[in-house]
């Protein structure tokens, strides 16, 4: 997997392929939760989730294969992860792919923290309709992951992203329409919006999360943790940030979502078509 990065296209057809798995179960997942918030109440969704980790868990430690050809026994060791660290924050090409997807993944954590909220509190949803809703949204980010299989054999990598970036785009100006005309916020923009970002994240995921790691082939684990954790402490300051400003309407979503993906735009138009293609390495 971390050689076929070297091609990047072959690598995002492999990633965006993965993530289409992905999409599956994000599909199945709200419906099933729907149904089972509504027969057994909340607690039985945390109950699935555990069950199901649980499974995980175990076929991971019985049936998945070490990749690994050569440990490096000095990997962890704090010198070596600093100077590796640092060769990776310092290449223009992972901040470019990382910044992207951080964008991108900003909106999604913004939709899938505060949508609940949103779907059934304002827009007044059943459990059930708004695990339909989300699943909508699923269905609209898996035909994403396949439109970028097809973007990239017609347009490149950087063509495929650079497509992307309208539908985040659009969908960002859906919601800061939702956000700054309230008597415009129904149902129908909110779920058109929704669609149209997870669209284009179905693009820019992919794309971005092998842009990151693909110019480190020995070092594919260093620039994966930084990427993750540039996603994780987005996802802590958006979640202190809608523990603030969550009002009973729609604003907090939809400003949410409408500036991570006008961000995620940006940086598809600018720093990645500018660094998004790494010099083969030697």
């Amino acid at each position: 997997m971390v050689r076929d990065l070297y091609e990047p296209q072959r690598g995002v057809r492999v990633m965006s392929l993965g993530l289409s798995g992905l999409g599956v179960i994000a599909i199945a997942a709200p419906l099933a939760g729907g149904v089972l918030a509504t027969q057994w109440g909340w607690r039985s969704t945390l109950t699935a989730v555990a069950c199901l980790s649980l499974v995980v868990l175990v076929f991971i430690w019985r049936a998945l294969p070490e990749t690994l050809a050569q440990r490096n026994p000095h990997a962890l060791h704090a010198p070596t992860l600093a100077a590796n660290t640092g060769e990776v924050l310092a290449h223009p090409t992972f901040r470019a792919w990382a910044l992207l997807v951080t964008c991108t993944y900003g909106g999604l954590f913004t939709l899938l923290s505060a949508s609940s909220f949103a779907y059934i509190e304002v827009l007044g949803l059943t459990p059930l309709q708004y695990g339909l809703a989300m699943a909508s949204g699923s269905l609209s980010y898996l035909t994403g992951t396949f439109f970028c299989r097809r973007w990239l054999l017609r347009l490149g990598l950087l063509g495929a992203v650079r497509r992307g970036a309208l539908f985040s785009l659009a969908g960002a100006a859906g919601m800061a329409l939702c956000a700054v005309t309230p008597s415009l916020a129904s149902l129908p923009l909110v779920l058109v919006a929704h669609w149209l970002f997870a669209f284009g994240h179905g693009i820019h995921q992919p794309c971005g999360q092998t842009g990151a790691v693909g110019p480190f082939p020995q070092m594919a684990g260093v620039a994966s943790a930084l990427a993750g954790c540039a996603l994780a402490l987005v996802a802590f300051g958006i979640g202190l940030w809608l523990g603030q400003a969550m009002d009973g309407t729609l604003r907090p979503m939809a400003l949410g979502i409408a500036f991570w993906g006008s961000a995620t735009a940006v940086v598809a138009r600018t720093l990645v078509q500018r660094h998004g293609e790494p010099p083969r390495p030697q």
